[in-house]
């Protein structure tokens, strides 16, 4: 490849508390096929050494900048990035992941050979034991393209291709002026997602593996319930209020992303103990009730606990689960 043919891009990397993972991760950018990017990496108000290692990756590369900002949450560490970076494409990397050598390669020749605003793939797990899944999900076809609005119908629909920032490559005309929701941290990838596919831009979707995904038990998303996770909610009523009011052919669709909502919910509320929380899970229920004809489901676990609240198991099924919590 001709670098000076090439236009840039910027790969964003929010980091906090990374040390053990952030060299990892820069280091897959740095090593990508595609030679002409830049490394933009947002350290969040880490308390351990991750600035530090990140100041070494600065020194020695000329095409990484490096961010110390306090502490303000990982949608306000993209922002940040998304301001500083001057790539006519981006890519978001989570600090404990790592792109595929060819990542950036092959997404930037999906994204030209088929006039597409974004490009994204599939991606491998790697979980704590070293075990692997190969493809996290099935994606049906080799290549998908989705033009004009059917990228919001999928992304309404709950396609996996629409759940997450990462494995993904954006012309920066696509992206805009959206940004995250600063101060959310669940769902929050996925509603600028939704924020951009109102937009109608052409997206390819790739089966093929971009990134490997390193599951940790800590994580936000796998952690234990917390109040963060009622930003699940908080995204769901803001895309069915703009749905309403700017796509009203999809207000079905969009009563399924409640509902799905919900019952991502109700399966973190599971263990929950705290009474405080109990309005939020009748709310839940009632919505999950009144809306059952509305869900698609996309995933095994879905359907596992849609049916569990249609049954009215639920009660049965939290106690089951505290019980299991107690013995590990």
């Amino acid at each position: 490849m001709d670098t000076n043919k090439l236009p840039l891009i910027s790969v964003i990397i929010p980091a906090y508390n990374a040390e053990a993972t952030i060299r990892r991760a820069c280091c897959s950018v740095l090593m990508q096929t595609y030679p002409n990017v830049e490394l933009i990496v947002v350290n969040d108000g880490s308390r351990d050494d991750t600035w530090q290692i990140l100041q070494e990756f600065e020194t020695a590369h000329g095409n990484v900048q490096c961010i110390d900002q306090e502490n303000a949450g990982v949608s306000r560490a993209r922002n940040v990035g998304i301001e500083h970076a001057r790539g006519e494409f981006l890519a978001f990397l989570d600090a404990d992941d790592e792109l595929t050598p060819n990542c950036l390669e092959r997404l930037y020749a999906i994204a030209e050979e088929n006039g597409c605003a974004i490009a994204t793939g599939n991606y491998a797990q790697i979980f704590p034991d070293g075990s692997v899944r190969g493809r996290a999900y099935s994606y049906q076809a080799p290549l998908r393209i989705w033009q004009g609005k059917e990228a919001l119908e999928h992304s309404l629909k709950d396609d996996p291709a629409t759940y997450a920032i990462w494995g993904k490559l954006y012309r920066r005309t696509a992206v805009g002026e959206v940004r995250f929701v600063e101060g959310k941290r669940i769902h929050e990838d996925a509603f600028f997602l939704f924020q951009l596919f109102l937009h109608q831009p052409n997206m390819a979707v790739a089966d093929e593996i971009v990134i490997n995904r390193y599951m940790v038990d800590g994580s936000a998303s796998r952690s234990g319930f917390s109040e963060k996770f009622l930003d699940i909610l908080y995204f769901a009523k803001r895309k069915c209020e703009i749905v309403e009011t700017e796509y009203p052919e999809y207000r079905d669709l969009a009563k399924n992303v409640l509902v799905k909502a919900c019952l991502a919910l109700l399966n973190v509320m599971r263990t929950n103990r705290d009474p405080q929380y109990r309005e939020v899970e009748k709310e839940c229920l009632t919505t999950v009730r009144e809306n059952a004809a509305y869900f698609i489901p996309a995933l095994r676990r879905d359907r596992r606990i849609f049916w569990i609240v249609e049954l009215r198991l639920y009660g049965a099924y939290k106690a089951i689960s505290r019980a299991y919590a107690r013995l590990n």
